[in-house]
């Protein structure tokens, strides 16, 4: 296969104490059937560094191990691994996420020559603690659609595309052109993920196949699960809007911007709830009172912040989708409290 047909990938694999999860993660590159990749993998642990020893495999060229002497964060550690791509294309990965043998493969293999400008390739993905073993089956047929970047940001906002943002394959040039991984907030890199496919799509198509070919592990021990905060979501939210406003006004009008923006306050009101409600591990189950302030403070923060940010003729929407999001709740629980008796 000729440099065309054959495009190198880097695989920027960003890592922080939790090798069990790690030895996972790099095995999935390795195996993958595409094999001309180059993995680098940023530790940002100083206290135990990682090794081919460590990570139970024998020496591969293909492999770069960086052990930080000092902690320097998750946004400059994804952003050092870029900056050291050469490569056509580029993708992170996360220590505790997996990709299926073929992902690489089917991505490539997706992309045609004859293809207008295309910024990233992106699979489906499943998630949960432990992958299902039909994730590890090569796919029987993968299908792929080329999405113009104003229909992918509206459906991409509104849920209607699941992707993730940071895992695919990204044209290393437009990646950097946008500064690398984002900044919203200072103090983590929540949301930041999420906002990288909109900053894509603005230089380009973007190519989505629909099989689940990367899998996202959820577990207590993950930042977003077990560290951030409320206030640390609600912080980001504003550099966030204010980047899709931009990104939105540069592909569509007025109206094209306004109905993105709803659907994003949607996803924002989603992860309050969710956030605000947590119950981290190790700590009491939420009294009634609790309950209650924090039912408040989620209603206040609506009504004081989310209804002013959507136009008044979204206004009947988002009321319906803060009930459809506190009737589940309550089901949950009602759920719970069943499985107890």
């Amino acid at each position: 296969m000729n440099k065309q047909m054959n495009p190198s990938i880097t695989i920027g694999l960003t890592t922080y104490n939790r090798p069990e999860f790690l030895i996972e993660s790099v095995k999935s590159v390795i195996n993958q059937s595409y094999k001309n990749i180059r993995l680098i993998i940023g530790n940002d642990y100083p206290d135990s560094k990682v090794t081919f020893e460590t990570l139970g495999i024998e020496y591969d060229p293909r492999i770069d191990i960086i052990n930080f002497d000092e902690n320097v964060g998750e946004i400059n550690n994804l952003n050092y691994l870029l900056s050291q791509a050469r490569s056509e294309w580029f993708t992170w990965l996360a220590d505790d996420d997996l990709l299926n043998s073929y992902l690489l493969e089917s991505l490539i293999k997706s992309i045609n020559i004859d293809t207008p400008n295309l910024s990233a390739v992106y699979s489906g993905y499943s998630s949960g603690l432990v992958p299902k073993q039909s994730f590890f089956d090569k796919p029987n047929e993968v299908n792929s659609v080329y999405i113009n970047p104003s229909r992918f940001v509206l459906d991409y906002v509104a849920k209607d595309i699941r992707i993730i943002g940071t895992c695919g394959l990204l044209k290393t040039q437009k990646l950097k052109m946008i500064g690398g991984f984002p900044n919203l907030n200072y103090s983590s890199g929540i949301y930041c993920d999420g906002l990288v496919p909109i900053l894509l799509a603005e230089h380009g198509n973007i190519n989505i196949i629909d099989s689940p070919l990367v899998f996202l592990r959820t577990h207590k021990e993950s930042i977003s699960a077990s560290l951030l905060t409320s206030d640390e979501y609600i912080s980001a939210e504003p550099n966030f809007l204010k980047q899709l406003s931009r990104v939105c006004l540069s592909l569509g009008d007025k109206n094209y911007k306004e109905k993105c923006i709803f659907h994003m306050v949607s996803w924002f009101t989603e992860n309050e709830f969710i956030v605000l409600f947590r119950v981290k591990l190790g700590i009491k189950p939420l009294s009634i009172i609790n309950k209650i302030t924090r039912f408040s403070k989620f209603l206040i923060y609506q009504f004081r912040v989310n209804y002013p940010r959507i136009q008044i003729r979204y206004w009947p929407f988002h009321t319906f989708h803060i009930i459809k999001i506190i009737i589940s709740y309550f089901f949950r629980m009602l759920l719970k409290q069943y499985k107890k008796l």
